[in-house]
């Protein structure tokens, strides 16, 4: 069984994150010199996939040719990947830009009427 690092362990912590392992099998298709026979066209891999704990969804992952190797990896690169939003965040973020255009919205409402009226001063 494999074993977590303390560190990488301490890493998943701060990031309130999990991991998951998938392992893909080796491509076989038929010989191009013998379509009775099978051979290998592609090497299989083992990848990790960090998990966010509070979505339950999956936000970094990277290829290895262990568990190990790949769980190091993945758990690495998550520090700076970026995390997927909660729904309160979402909704926030959306509130945030709605009220965004809102207001660019009034601002060129506001500006068209003064050039209407700068428009409508010139023509008397």
């Amino acid at each position: 069984m494999l074993s977590v690092s303390e560190e990488l362990r301490s890493i998943l912590d701060e990031l309130d994150a999990t991991f998951r392992f998938v392992h893909v099998g080796a491509t076989v298709g038929p010989s191009k010199n013998d379509e009775t026979k099978l051979v290998q066209i592609s090497q299989g891999y083992v990848a990790c996939e960090v998990i966010d704990n509070a979505t339950g969804e999956k936000y970094h992952s990277e290829r290895g040719s262990t568990e190990g190797d790949a769980m190091e990896k993945a758990i690495r690169g998550a520090i700076t990947a970026p995390k997927p939003l909660t729904r309160s965040q979402r909704m926030t973020q959306s509130n945030l830009e709605s009220l965004s255009i809102k207001t660019e919205n009034e601002s060129l409402k506001n500006r068209i009427a003064e050039l209407e009226a700068a428009i409508a001063g010139k023509k008397k």
